[in-house]
């Protein structure tokens, strides 16, 4: 059953500001605003994380094996980070149930104002999905080569579009990879084992590479016209 996937440790921040009835403190359509904060809060992992790994390159030229190995784990908490960023823009979805399901067009003028809210809520997480991606992208440039680059990121996006749908779907999330590894590659497990949720990490995959592409697309115009 899906309850069977559903992450219900209390390690999860969920639990916590469910226990701690931090949910009902400050929301918007019934959405916390602590949530909010939270998640843009945790963009700052993956961006430090590429700051650090920098200026360790600039310090160690990652010549020893102990400097590759400590480069490799800082990757990697970018990697498990980085699904916030795209989290964020699915968040747009709660802008679905502002009003009753028999207003008119479902749009009511007590709770119109929730959709802006909601677009620029997921237009933030856009934006950071957009340019963690190339601080990354840089950084492996400067590392070794842009085609490599290329590789690594386009490599990583469907990486991120599993980490987003287990933390959508399954609730879990990315520091909790150090505390129930097991649990969540079972979770992970059934994205491809089990054809709906295969479906779905496939077209959240394409359209995040989507995202991305046509997001560095859309600058390079808008700079040129600048």
């Amino acid at each position: 059953m899906y309850s069977d996937y559903v992450n219900q440790s209390i390690y999860g921040i969920d639990f916590i500001f469910t226990k701690y009835g931090l949910n009902d403190f400050l929301t918007v359509n019934g959405y916390p605003l602590l949530t909010v904060i939270w998640n843009i809060a945790l963009l700052a992992v993956p961006f430090y994380a590429v700051k650090s790994l920098e200026k360790y390159y600039r310090e160690t030229g990652l010549k020893k094996i102990k400097n590759k190995i400590l480069a490799g784990v800082m990757i990697f908490i970018w990697l498990i980070f980085m699904p916030n960023a795209a989290y964020i823009i699915s968040d747009a979805r709660h802008i679905s149930n502002f009003c009753f399901n028999n207003s008119l067009y479902r749009v009511c003028p007590e709770n119109a104002w929730v959709i802006i809210i909601f677009f620029f809520y997921a237009a933030i997480g856009l934006a950071a999905y957009i340019f963690l991606l190339n601080q990354m992208r840089k950084f492996i440039a400067a590392l070794w080569n842009g085609k490599k680059a290329a590789i690594f990121i386009f490599s990583a996006i469907p990486l991120i579009s599993l980490g987003l749908l287990l933390g959508l779907l399954n609730r879990w999330n990315s520091w909790e990879i150090f505390i129930n590894p097991i649990k969540i590659l079972k979770s992970a497990e059934i994205y491809f084992l089990n054809p709906a949720y295969f479906k779905d990490w496939l077209i959240f995959t394409a359209f995040l590479l989507a995202l991305y592409a046509g997001g560095n697309f859309a600058i390079k115009k808008i700079y040129k016209l600048l």
